[in-house]
């Protein structure tokens, strides 16, 4: 039962993609805040 050499990056790729989106969805939501 062999894994395919390319999972690691699909799923190092996911992780990265997912966590630059947390990250920048935090940041605009912290840099943007309504001033009332």
């Amino acid at each position: 039962m062999e894994r395919p050499d390319f999972w690691p990056d699909i799923r190092r790729f996911l992780l990265g993609f997912t966590g630059s989106g947390i990250a920048i969805g935090i940041y605009t939501l912290i840099s943007v805040r309504p001033v009332p």
